[in-house]
């Protein structure tokens, strides 16, 4: 139960913040892109 009410809480924060968080990840998904965090075979992940 415990970790119910710990699950609860990451969700409401979630849900207010939504657009804040969306943001966030919209711009670390932009460094990683530019930084080739993510790479697969010498291929970069999104580009075909």
């Amino acid at each position: 139960a415990p970790l119910s009410v710990i699950n609860a809480l990451i969700i409401a924060v979630g849900m207010r913040e939504k657009q804040n968080i969306t943001d966030v990840f919209s711009k670390l998904e932009q460094i990683w892109k530019d930084y080739k965090v993510y790479s697969y075979n010498n291929r970069n992940v999104g580009e075909d």
